[in-house]
């Protein structure tokens, strides 16, 4: 039997017509299978027209008025290092400079890898120009370069008209060229929508930054040095590999038939900063049941060192394909991987520091000389989380966490911490997760999770090998990310104790210690926790003790400076109010209308903005006050008031030396609040007003059968429900509650011991005719 092959050849290509000297009326509808190296030139020329007589009033101007020539100036004295392009410049400018300019602009946002190159040579051109302009003088800073440069041009002048300069254009340049997209484009994308349609086109991508990769030089132009010739050879490299030349090209050694051998010369070579870092999806743009996915990011240039773990950023940028070379071409795929350029990176929630500029400064100025310290913090407590009606002592206490104490560092190396732990333990639907997602959305450095979500690596670090350099990087976890920010833990409950003794570390020292994969290390976790759980049973049991119902350990609750109770109890008066206030938050546009200034829509509202919250915050972060000495004492008896109450108790709360820690915190922060510089007693009386409320949240809720036959209590509860004075709505009568404590029997010791108790709790304070007390002042 024979066996036939057949052999298919594809037929011949028909030869294309010639392009070169067909004009289009718009350039965007020219066949894109043929180069038109005419539309390369003519766009040049309308780039360079652009750059020489565009200002930001879309008017002909001189060259030394214009925009983009004073940048060149600036790149000229090397005292700028980028070229900012904006084509929005370019759209406002079309019916002024150029016709085209409109296509121009478009045409760079789908080829801006190529057009970098075509801009460049213009600006090199340009700069050119400027030779006698710009004085020598003038220039800041002369390097290795220029030596080169000048070196090349006696070489030049020494051969003839005909010799051509052998530098490469990567000597010459010393700037950037970044390119802003329209603002029909600037849309920031999602990883998950970057697709084959957006390969090579100017995209703007929006996500978290999980890991990045430590700063390297990274050489663009390699230099040699032949021993033969002592000529200066000059190797442009374009990837991220290339092959060291081995053999001197230049003509004198060819025409000398030598191999010169090339030495490298290091200084004469340039480098440029080359960083890579991972961009995450954010969890709320995550569809459900969907991994987040993740992008590797190149930077090269002055935008290395911007983003940071944890950061939220939107980069402007360039998808590209990650094609391989060498032998591992051979086994390339059709897939291909890809990588994203960056060409400009803005921080989408900056951190504090920078946000506090002379215009916040100016702002924080003026409505503190327009309000006193107690309104300031009344209606800043009241612009927190407008859409959770109530709960003004657990916003507050939230504010102080948002502000923070001062943090100390010591000169034999001992560091105290100024964060402050919080930990909301309640009924469900109590609204705990909501304070925690808009501590979350306030704070620039946050990061929200999970405790059923989350694993002890999740929340410090991992260790993991990088795919380009194979080498042992760390990603770190929750607590890491929010470095210098708060780290919100819902479901705090659910976390198994395995994983929850990960952080005990993190919430006292304020670091992680690494020993994994031979890498041994301490990272920086000075993070706030703001932690939520449930009662173990789901709802708080009253007939069971708080230390069964809240199931933490004791080494975990004494690093939470303040532990607060929310409970879900029926009361008619209170209900209608809630009820009132969610109608509202859902009532129609129509509706809401009227009722607007009540959640800051207006701009004399009884609330503060966010944004104006964030500025507050970082000017209040700014101060660091100090302890007045007549305070002191009065920290140290209340300190000790505190334990001497807990003695015989039940154990409800923990009170170490840790909670006196916690007082100085909470009376530091409530003395930024008010933006103070000293903490005095006003400050120490609201921190412990604060914690005691905290305290009483957990032992008011007893056993009922417990809770009333303790006199105490019932009177303390009778004080509260009294009818207040018109004149002094802080004032209660003590005969207004005599005629309760003769139903329920209670005699004027049981008063005496009430009134002793929790005035020295600094709930309230009492009014004496002699020895008798009159009426209590709650403060």
């Amino acid at each position: 039997s024979t066996v036939s092959v057949l052999y298919w050849r594809p037929p011949p290509r028909p030869t294309p017509p010639a392009m070169a000297d067909k004009k289009f009326d718009d350039a965007a509808k020219a066949p894109r299978s043929y180069k038109n190296t005419y539309l390369y030139t003519e766009d040049e020329e309308a780039i360079r027209e652009f750059i020489k007589t565009y200002d930001n009033n879309t008017t002909v101007g001189g060259q030394g008025g214009t925009v983009y020539f004073n940048q060149l100036k600036e790149i000229k004295m090397r005292v700028r290092k980028t070229f900012d392009l904006n084509l929005d410049d370019m759209l406002e400018a079309k019916n002024v400079l150029h016709e085209r300019m409109s296509g121009l602009a478009w045409r760079i946002e789908s080829n801006p890898l190529s057009y970098i190159e075509h801009i460049s040579r213009v600006i090199d051109s340009l700069l050119t120009e400027l030779d006698g302009v710009i004085s020598p003088d003038q220039i800041v800073g002369h390097d290795t370069f220029d030596f080169l440069i000048k070196h090349d041009a006696d070489r030049v002048a020494a051969r003839g008209a005909n010799a051509v300069s052998g530098l490469p254009s990567g000597i010459i340049r010393r700037y950037t060229v970044v390119i802003r997209p329209t603002t029909q484009h600037s849309a920031p994308r999602q990883v998950r929508n970057l697709c084959a349609q957006t390969v090579g086109k100017l995209t703007v991508l929006s996500g978290m930054c999980v890991s990045v990769s430590p700063v390297k030089p990274k050489i663009t132009v390699a230099t040699y040095l032949c021993e033969q010739c002592n000529e200066c050879i000059y190797q442009e490299v374009i990837g991220p590999k290339y092959t060291p030349l081995a053999e001197c090209p230049s003509e004198v050694c060819k025409a000398n038939g030598r191999r010169g051998i090339l030495h490298f010369e290091g200084r004469g070579s340039k480098f440029t900063e080359h960083q890579e870092l991972r961009l995450q999806e954010l969890p709320q743009h995550v569809p459900k049941g969907c991994v987040p996915r993740s992008m590797r990011i190149v930077i090269e240039g002055p935008c290395v060192g911007i983003a940071t773990p944890g950061a939220i950023v939107n980069i402007v940028g360039i998808l590209l394909p990650d094609s391989k070379t060498g032998h591992s071409a051979l086994k390339s795929s059709v897939s291909t991987r890809t990588y994203y350029k960056a060409l400009h990176i803005n921080l989408a929630k900056k951190a504090y520091t920078e946000l506090l500029t002379a215009e916040a400064s100016e702002k924080v100025s003026l409505v503190r000389s327009r309000m006193d310290d107690q309104s300031l913090v009344d209606k800043l407590i009241r612009s927190i989380a407008p859409e959770i009606w109530g709960m003004e002592d657990v916003k507050k206490v939230l504010a102080c966490q948002l502000v923070g104490g001062v943090s100390l560092s010591r000169d034999d190396g001992m560091k105290l911490r100024g964060d402050i732990n919080i930990c909301l333990m309640g009924d469900p639907g109590v609204a705990k997760s909501q304070l925690l997602k808009w501590v979350s959305h306030i704070c620039p450095r946050s990061v929200f999770t999970t405790g059923k979500g989350s694993s002890g690596v999740g929340l410090t670090a991992s260790v993991s090998i990088d795919e380009n350099t194979k080498e042992a990087v760390l990603e770190g976890g929750a607590l890491v990310l929010s470095d210098k920010g708060i780290c919100c833990i819902d479901e705090f409950d659910k976390m198994d104790d395995k994983d929850r003794t990960a952080i005990h570390e993190v919430m006292e020292q304020q670091t992680i210690n690494i020993a994994k994969g031979g890498i041994i290390t301490t990272l920086n976790a000075r993070t706030s926790i703001l932690a939520a759980a449930n009662p173990q049973f789901g709802r708080w049991k009253n007939k069971k003790t708080p230390t069964e119902n809240i199931n933490l350990p004791a080494s975990l609750l004494s690093r939470f400076d303040v532990l607060w109770l929310l409970l879900d109890k029926p009361d008619l008066e209170r209900d209608r109010l809630l009820a009132s206030h969610v109608t509202k938050v859902h009532k129609g546009p129509e509706q809401a209308a009227s009722t607007a200034n009540e959640f800051g829509l207006q701009t004399n509202d009884p609330m503060f903005d966010k944004e104006f919250i964030r500025v507050f915050i970082s000017y209040a972060k700014t101060l660091d006050p100090v302890l007045d000495p007549d305070v002191i004492p009065k920290i140290q008896n209340l300190y000790c008031e505190i334990r001497e109450n807990e003695q015989g108790s039940d154990a409800t709360t923990y009170t170490t030396p840790r909670t006196l820690l916690g007082i100085l915190r909470m009376s530091q922060a409530i003395a930024r609040l008010r933006l103070g510089t000293k903490v005095c007693e006003e400050d120490v009386r609201e921190a412990s007003e604060l914690m005691t409320k905290s305290k009483i949240s957990i032992m008011e809720v007893q056993d009922d059968k417990k809770r009333w036959t303790n006199p105490i209590v019932v009177l303390f509860e009778m004080l509260k429900e009294a009818p207040r004075a018109e004149d002094d709505p802080t004032r209660v009568d003590i005969r207004t509650i005599r005629d309760k404590m003769a139903r329920r029997r209670l005699t004027d010791e049981h008063l005496n011991e009430c009134l002793t108790r929790y005035e020295r709790l600094n709930i309230f304070s009492v009014d004496r005719q002699g020895n008798i007390p009159v009426a209590v002042r709650f403060l």
